[in-house]
């Protein structure tokens, strides 16, 4: 992130006073995790101390790793139970 820790937290308190969840973004259409051989564990918890370190309220994880989801051989499926 680019903003300093005051910036940063006096926009959150803006959103959160608003009734507004910041949350991050990771993957899309264009990220094959599986496929590319990520470590589930260990991008969640990455992921997890990046949410954790700049006080957002999640992650939205777009899975879109069509690749390993048609070989149907269950590692797609065992990659997003460790989300």
């Amino acid at each position: 992130m680019q903003l300093d820790a005051n910036t940063r937290q006096s926009l959150l308190s803006k959103y959160h006073s608003a009734g507004i969840k910041v949350v991050a973004s990771a993957f899309g259409s264009t990220e094959n995790p599986t496929t590319e051989g990520a470590d589930p564990t260990q991008l969640a918890n990455t992921f997890a101390e990046f949410i954790l370190q700049y006080g957002l309220d999640g992650i939205d994880v777009d899975y879109e790793d069509s690749a390993a989801m048609d070989k149907r051989d269950g590692t797609a499926e065992k990659w997003l139970i460790t989300f």
